[in-house]
């Protein structure tokens, strides 16, 4: 009498073959939130194909994709649009935009209590703000990088994303509120 650890095992090879088909799903990427950051590629606008699955379970229903079809080309144009007017078209004009805002003083005001400290942070909306005050072009809140957040009077260095060859560094200074 045999044992069933003892029994004959089919090779993998000749018992199960792989009838899986490999299909992808074209999906446009829809504008989200600043919290959500994905390691795919595209960006809002964008059409990608990628696998079924990942887009069935994953991309619609948190709605960081719509699926493709002619009546969301409408959509996806709209949001291209609106992308391409709001980006620096030229790495020149990004370059001029640069210059210009490196020789102006950036000055945030913020409630700060007696040791220097600050009620809350300065945000990327604040600094934009200010460089909008300061006679600077309007920028995009989400284009601005603080490596630390700004709890603190002071200056600080920030760093300005105008196109994809192009950053500036801003000098940024904090002083207590009148």
């Amino acid at each position: 009498m045999r044992s069933p650890a003892s029994a004959p095992r089919a090779t993998s090879s000749t018992s199960r073959t792989d009838t899986r088909a490999t299909t992808c799903s074209r999906v446009a990427w829809r504008p989200v939130g600043p919290r959500v950051r994905r390691r795919t590629s595209g960006a809002p606008g964008d059409v990608v194909d990628v696998k079924d699955g990942y887009a069935r379970n994953y991309l619609l229903p948190r709605g960081l994709a719509t699926g493709w079809s002619k009546g969301a080309e409408k959509d996806i144009a709209s949001i291209r649009k609106a992308r391409q007017s709001r980006e620096i078209s030229t790495v020149e004009g990004a370059a001029a935009v640069r210059d210009s805002l490196q020789s102006k003083a950036i000055l945030v005001s913020a409630r700060a209590g007696a040791s220097g400290r600050l009620f809350g942070a300065v945000t990327t909306g604040d600094i934009a703000d200010a460089v909008l005050a300061a006679g600077g072009p309007s920028l995009d809140k989400r284009k601005i990088e603080i490596d630390q957040p700004i709890k603190a009077l002071g200056e600080f260095q920030v760093k300005v994303r105008l196109h994809a060859d192009v950053a500036a560094t801003l000098d940024v200074r904090v002083v207590p509120e009148a």
